[in-house]
């Protein structure tokens, strides 16, 4: 898609098998309407697979869109005695 750049990484298992792939999807910031170039960009690089879409925690920046496959595939563990 014209104006839309993409950043992609696999996501790995405990055995470095690949479980899922995230993306960072960015439109050109000067795009005057970023949300429905993103959605159709979303769209056509998922297609039908399952995903998880992430947005920015003040709503503030339509340019970006973070994408997860596979989440329920990663190796989670409890979450503790993390230095943050």
């Amino acid at each position: 898609m014209n104006n839309v750049d993409i950043y992609e990484q696999q996501l790995l298992d405990e055995k470095e098998q690949a479980v899922g792939k995230m993306a960072v999807l960015r439109v050109a910031p000067q795009i005057q309407d970023p949300e429905s170039i993103m959605t159709k960009a979303v769209t056509k690089y998922v297609g039908n697979n399952p995903y998880n879409e992430f947005v920015e925690i003040y709503l503030d920046n339509p340019w970006i869109r973070v994408i997860i496959g596979g989440i329920n595939k990663l190796d989670f563990e409890p979450f503790s005695n993390q230095n943050i």
